[in-house]
């Protein structure tokens, strides 16, 4: 018995020894052979301000682990003389009056995995919806505005994303949801019923362009071929285009401060490309930073030297960061006058009024950073 045990010993030692060596030669192989653009880029692996850290002075503006991590910032115009401003994260979402207090929280079910959640507006109510786009493992999921789960839509092949709004242009919010695999675009009703689906391969990102008035909207996403694909209501291709860089992550942005967002913002290595909601360039910005961001965001800022900013935010969620650039607006061009790269993975953007111009909003993991300019650029 003694015997056997010492065998067993052994065996097990080697055992161990055999599978640590195993796991340090998968490691080195990994390293060794990863491509490139999958490896911790250099430009990501120290958070500092690359570029203009006497342009802004940067605050905590809001704090709250609860929310996990912030996806949407936006104002709430249910009182149009007095909005709120919604803040979303995966687990909730509380609403700030002027001051920065919190007027309304709203909390997540427990039983529903939430992927980059957003406040959707309604055209025929005064509550909003919650929108979780969905992803590979976690299904799109709709709440009211209590954080009542009203409905989940989920596949194997899994979600790459959703997008929401008045798509008929009849008063109703619809879903566009983009599959992984060839199973293209999937329509349904805000009670998650299916009104459609549409083939296409792997389409990677999707945004809706709401209608209104009557007049339907467009639904936008990309796909394998790494282009802009531009559907109408009824899911038919009305546009289908090359862009300057493969398109895979974009979102919308009021360009020119238009009444609501039209336009395309998109990144490649080397600059920030912003698009008409046809593909159409409109502006070309130096801005150089790492092509596989999980999501872009964009807005533009007005500060006190009267002039138009456009500041673009990038998402590395894989590595714990996102790098934010700010460039002047000239014409269809501009220079870039602020490159921070933050320590946190950050997804949403927006602009708050000041006295005098406006400040920017950055959304992290429970956190909200202002970014205030330090004097006239």
């Amino acid at each position: 018995m003694e015997r056997l045990s010492k065998i067993l010993t052994i065996v097990a030692g080697a055992l161990v020894v055999l599978v640590a060596a195993t796991v340090y030669v998968g490691i080195f192989a990994i390293r060794k052979f990863m491509p490139p653009s999958l490896q911790f880029p250099d430009e990501l692996k120290v958070a500092k301000v690359s570029i203009g850290a006497d342009k802004f002075r940067k605050d905590s503006y809001f704090v709250d682990s609860r929310l996990g991590a912030v996806t949407d910032l936006c104002y709430d115009v249910r009182d149009p003389g007095n909005p709120d401003l919604a803040v979303v994260g995966t687990d909730g979402a509380v609403f700030l009056n002027e001051e920065g207090s919190i007027r309304e929280r709203v909390a997540f079910p427990s039983d529903v995995e939430r992927e980059s959640v957003v406040l959707v507006e309604r055209v025929d109510a005064a509550s909003p919806f919650f929108l979780s786009s969905g992803s590979w493992s976690a299904p799109t999921a709709l709440f009211d505005s209590s954080g009542k789960k009203l409905w989940t839509y989920g596949s194997l092949r899994g979600e790459d994303g959703a997008a929401a709004g008045d798509i008929n242009g009849n008063g109703k919010t619809e879903v566009a949801i983009g599959m992984n695999g060839n199973a293209g675009v999937v329509f349904v009703d805000e009670s998650g019923n299916q009104i459609w689906s549409e083939p296409d391969r792997n389409v990677w990102h999707v945004e809706v362009l709401a209608g209104g008035g009557g007049i339907p909207g467009r639904i936008l996403h990309s796909n394998a071929s790494g282009r802009l694909i531009v559907r109408d209501a009824g899911g038919n291709v009305v546009e289908r285009r090359r862009l300057d860089m493969y398109l895979s992550r974009f979102s919308l942005l009021n360009w020119n401060h238009e009444p609501r967002p039209t336009h395309i913002v998109a990144s490649d290595s080397d600059a920030v490309y912003i698009y008409t909601s046809k593909g159409e360039r409109t502006a070309r910005f130096d801005a150089p930073a790492p092509t596989l961001y999980d999501q872009i965001r964009a807005v533009t800022l007005r500060l006190p030297d009267s002039k138009t900013y456009l500041a673009v935010l990038r998402d590395y969620g894989q590595w714990n960061r996102s790098i934010l650039t700010i460039n002047s607006v000239t014409g269809e061009t501009g220079d870039l006058v602020y490159g921070e790269v933050l320590d946190d993975p950050c997804e949403p953007l927006a602009t708050m009024p000041t006295k005098s111009s406006e400040a920017l909003l950055v959304g992290c993991q429970g956190r909200v950073w202002r970014y205030d300019a330090l004097r006239s650029h």
